[in-house]
């Protein structure tokens, strides 16, 4: 295939490491950035050395890029999306998604009309501890599936506390309450690594400092075939943690850190747990074969050999609205405190 051309809109933090995360593979090459903030564009430009730079996005449309990234704020896409679909080009939104489940289908309707891909890069489908945890799973090392536990935190506003005005506050932009900004992408993340969607959930919130409605959340879900599901959201403090406990097996993923046991050993790319039995903490591997899986999962690259009919692609539209019911149910339940159908 030919090395694609991408274009990126949001020159945050998030945009600057796919950006740099993206220079580990060839099968795309991100040539042109865009902010609205001439700050913040020439702040990515100088730390990349991105030489075409815009602050209006359709001036970046109309640099011939083959595809573009959007890693702005989630409420700011779907003027960029329906934009991008008109002149036929493909969409490759980093995680989350959108502000609301509204907003992702007003997106993908706007896909399927201009025929574009939609994809959406969630952070752990491109972490080869995962590829593999997913890989084991559907091979059974797990057993029957019991219970998943999810836990994702955010310091920012507690780091560099927010004045009135501060654009992170804003729900139009980033959502009303932690599911959606936070825990959204371990509800992506499940369907991925299981196979079991979400079918019955629930919700609570509370509030302890922040100047939001809501900074905390739990939502517990009921998933096909029986097993059951938390997601915690926290916008006070920085955690990120997932366990999953199978009949005949269990994982713990927190940071850098993986516990495992189980009844059979499992060697692959990333991980190797070699004494069934017991209780092992698992240390990523760093060698050619985990180098390469990582290339191959970077989203940037799979997004363009996706487009290319050269690999499959994750979290496409079809299964990205998939999950953002799961979490507009959760929001519903969050309102009605009943349990909500998915």
């Amino acid at each position: 295939m030919t090395t694609l051309r991408a274009g990126l809109s949001g020159c945050g933090a998030a945009g600057l490491r796919a950006v740099l995360a993206a220079r580990r593979q060839q099968d795309a090459v991100v040539v042109a950035a865009h902010d609205a903030d001439p700050a913040a564009l020439a702040a990515l430009q100088q730390a990349t050395g991105i030489a075409l730079g815009t602050t209006r996005f359709d001036e970046l449309l109309g640099t011939g890029v083959d595809f573009v990234v959007l890693a702005g704020p989630p409420g700011s896409r779907l003027e960029q999306v329906e934009l991008a679909a008109e002149q036929g080009v493909p969409v490759l939104l980093l995680a989350p998604m959108a502000p609301s489940l509204a907003a992702a289908e007003a997106m993908a309707a706007a896909c399927a009309r201009g025929g574009v891909a939609l994809g959406v890069a969630i952070a752990a489908q491109a972490d080869p501890r995962f590829e593999q945890l997913r890989r084991a799973f559907a091979d059974g090392w797990f057993g029957g599936l019991l219970t998943v536990h999810a836990l994702r935190g955010d310091d920012d506003l507690v780091r560099r506390p927010a004045a009135a005005g501060d654009p992170r506050l804003a729900s139009d932009l980033f959502g009303d309450d932690p599911m959606v900004r936070l825990a959204v992408e371990d509800v992506h993340l499940l369907p991925w690594l299981t196979g079991r969607r979400c079918l019955r959930v629930t919700c609570q919130a509370g509030r302890s400092f922040l100047p939001l409605a809501a900074d905390g959340a739990v939502a517990t879900a009921v998933l096909a075939g029986g097993a059951v599901a938390t997601f915690a959201a926290t916008l006070g403090g920085a955690a990120r943690g997932l366990a999953i406990q199978g009949t005949d097996g269990f994982v713990q993923v927190a940071g850098d850190t993986v516990v495992v046991r189980g009844e059979r050993a499992f060697a692959g790319p990333a991980l190797v747990y070699a004494t069934p039995g017991q209780t092992a903490v698992l240390s990523p591997r760093d060698d050619a074969d985990a180098r390469r899986l990582a290339t191959q999962l970077e989203p940037i690259g799979r997004f363009a050999r996706w487009l290319d009919d050269l690999d499959g692609f994750p979290c496409p539209a079809q299964q990205a609205l998939a999950d953002m019911r799961a979490v507009a149910a959760m929001q519903r339940a969050l309102a009605s405190g009943r349990v909500e159908v998915v």
